[in-house]
């Protein structure tokens, strides 16, 4: 989030309104992916997240491509929610 300059609001944007929601079968975290700023164009963002009844914690937010998630869903590594 910081090391790619990504603005707190884009990851609460993704994960209002994210396209994908499934959990990482290998970690157990939490994945969004959803459209968000990044750079000078809008793009597909994965949002990896623990979620507590207290909390969300983010653990990581990059860019993703749209044949990445789809992938990671087709083989198992992301079951989807």
């Amino acid at each position: 989030m910081h090391l790619r300059r990504i603005p707190r609001e884009t990851i609460e944007q993704v994960l209002a309104h994210s396209i994908v929601r499934a959990t990482d079968t290998l970690t157990g975290y939490s994945v969004a992916v959803g459209k968000g700023p990044y750079g000078k164009t809008n793009r597909l963002l994965a949002v990896i997240y623990e979620e507590t009844p207290q909390q969300i914690e983010i653990v990581s937010v990059h860019p993703i491509r749209t044949s990445q998630h789809r992938m990671r869903l087709q083989r198992g590594r992301w079951k989807a929610k």
